[in-house]
């Protein structure tokens, strides 16, 4: 999960060159700008990160359910083989 690290760093470089030239009102603008964007990405970052979690999840659960339905159809094709056994023993008689 190294996308987080990187951006915030990224956002800097582009808006650093720009308060070169910029007054100091607009630098503590440019400044804010950057600290709003940062909290959305470390936002985003929570959100992608809950996401990834709930998705494990999802392939954990269904990963179970696939082994419970094999186990049942398992257990189901073992009594109808003993019906048919069953059967077969009482027609024969």
């Amino acid at each position: 999960m190294g996308r987080r690290s990187s951006v915030p760093g990224l956002v800097l470089a582009l808006v650093v060159p720009l308060a070169g030239c910029a007054t100091s009102g607009r630098v503590d603008a440019l400044e804010q700008r950057v600290s709003e964007l940062e909290s959305r990405l470390a936002a985003v970052s929570r959100r992608a990160d809950a996401a990834e979690v709930a998705a494990e999840k999802a392939v954990a659960q269904a990963k179970d359910a696939e082994d419970a339905a094999a186990f049942a159809a398992q257990r189901a094709h073992q009594a109808a083989r003993t019906s048919e056994g069953i059967f077969q023993k009482r027609v024969s008689k």
